[in-house]
């Protein structure tokens, strides 16, 4: 759940007592990907709309 909502992978390894992300990897690695999955959706968002003020910015 800590993963699925957004809470860093090191941070939840440490409060389970592992000693690195391996298990929680292997266990949890699906949600981990989908995590990144959105986050790179977010970044292609902003950028995106980054690009659009750019090029409306160059028309002025």
């Amino acid at each position: 759940m800590l993963l699925a909502e957004g809470v860093d992978i090191w941070a939840v390894s440490k409060l389970m007592g592992h000693n690195d992300i391996t298990q929680i990897t292997q266990t949890y690695g699906h949600l981990v990907q989908e995590k990144a999955d959105e986050e790179n959706a977010r970044v292609r968002k902003l950028l995106s709309g980054l690009n659009k003020k750019r090029q409306g910015d160059q028309k002025k």
